[in-house]
């Protein structure tokens, strides 16, 4: 009896930590998630994208997610669309977008938020050095389209969003600095640090 009470306790004192879920997102640390980014009205759209990175770790991604907003007349939150996630070295997105992971979001009924939370078909690992880049369609209806939540101060580093004018290749991207947009994107990919 004393032998199997020892052995139990020995397996609990070996059993390894749960790996701690990481969050990996451009919005400043403490920054309110308090405003919309939306394609220009009368548009067919557009194609926006961020690059993120873990650091000095590698890293294995599980999800991403992020916020579609529905609070005013002009924002479709319930609205079906594409995204695409994929890795690379690169500091922008390409235009034309090889390999990765393609998503295709269903409608939803249309309410005032939307939250959209995308489990990967399989995990992708950063290494030092690499990024993920997540990038979502929102296509515009005349007045209506989607509205994604983000907030209103920009990264630090401007290299970090993305939008393209264009829905399909090539991809024109912009930096959002470049054409003077104050905010960032509550675009979110969540994962564990690979030690």
């Amino acid at each position: 009896m004393t032998s199997l009470i020892l052995a139990a306790i020995i397996a609990t004192a070996a059993a390894p930590a749960a790996p701690v879920v990481t969050v990996l997102s451009v919005v400043p640390p403490g920054a309110a998630v308090d405003t919309e980014i939306f394609a220009p009205v009368d548009s067919e759209g557009q194609v926006v994208a961020v690059r993120l990175s873990a650091g000095e770790s590698a890293f294995s991604v599980r999800s991403v997610s992020y916020e579609l907003v529905g609070a005013s007349d002009e924002c479709d939150a319930g609205a079906g669309h594409i995204v695409r996630v994929w890795k690379s070295k690169a500091l922008r997105p390409a235009a034309s977008i090889a390999g990765g992971q393609v998503f295709e979001v269903p409608e939803a009924i249309d309410g005032y938020s939307r939250k959209v939370s995308i489990p990967l078909q399989r995990a992708i690992r950063l290494e030092v050095g690499e990024s993920l880049f997540v990038a979502i369609e929102m296509e515009q209806d005349g007045q209506i389209g989607m509205c994604l939540a983000g907030a209103s101060v920009a990264p630090k580093d401007t290299l970090r969003q993305f939008v393209s004018p264009t829905l399909e290749t090539p991809f024109a991207w912009s930096t959002f600095e470049s054409l003077g947009a104050e905010v960032s994107m509550d675009i979110k990919a969540s994962g564990y640090v690979v030690r």
